[in-house]
């Protein structure tokens, strides 16, 4: 008797996101579950290329607020697929990159760097005017320019030439908004 697959496939008006599968790392993160997918373009049909998985890191144990430890959400999950779908929007609709050293695109630095001789930005020498340790040295989006449409190139890896989602124009993260309507659900839930 073969077993079958469960299946969680969902869909916006911006992607489809096909069930992700398991992947975990060669070394091995006991303590976390590793999904892979690769979203599909709603509107030109594209997948993401094989070198661009959407991937996810969730713990395969959670504690609540009473101490009890139980079993961490599947790929089955909503709330998995909820994160999935948000962060392929987030990466995919329009031009946009989120800043990935959590200097939140601080460009202009703060702290005299320069002056008091302190490293770069890679960490082997001192630093220069637009080089040093505090500054964003993340590589932003047209979007995040708020210059429309793309001109970069980054829309092209994951839609096909002309493809309304890659041109939507935004001006925020879907992140950010995911968390706050999160957030609130979750207030209301508890009251």
């Amino acid at each position: 008797m073969s077993q079958q697959k469960a299946k969680a496939d969902v869909l916006n008006t911006f992607y489809r996101i096909p069930t992700p599968e398991n992947a975990p790392l060669r070394a091995g993160l006991g303590d976390v579950y590793r999904f892979r997918t690769y979203p599909i373009c709603q509107r030109c049909d594209k997948q993401w290329p094989k070198q661009y998985p959407l991937i996810l890191q969730i713990p395969k144990f959670v504690t609540s607020a009473a101490g009890i430890i139980s079993a961490g959400p599947g790929i089955t999950d909503e709330r998995v697929m909820e994160e999935l779908m948000v962060n392929a929007c987030n990466k995919g609709v329009g031009c946009w990159r989120e800043c990935c050293c959590g200097r939140n695109w601080n460009m202009v630095c703060r702290n005299n760097c320069v002056i008091r001789g302190a490293p770069d930005a890679s960490n082997h020498g001192p630093a220069r005017p637009g080089d040093c340790m505090c500054i964003c040295a993340c590589n932003p989006g047209c979007g995040n320019k708020k210059q429309y449409p793309c001109i970069c190139g980054y829309v092209d890896i994951f839609h096909n030439k002309g493809c309304p989602v890659g041109g939507f124009k935004r001006d925020s993260s879907f992140i950010m908004a995911y968390l706050r309507d999160r957030r609130l659900k979750d207030s209301r839930g508890r009251g």
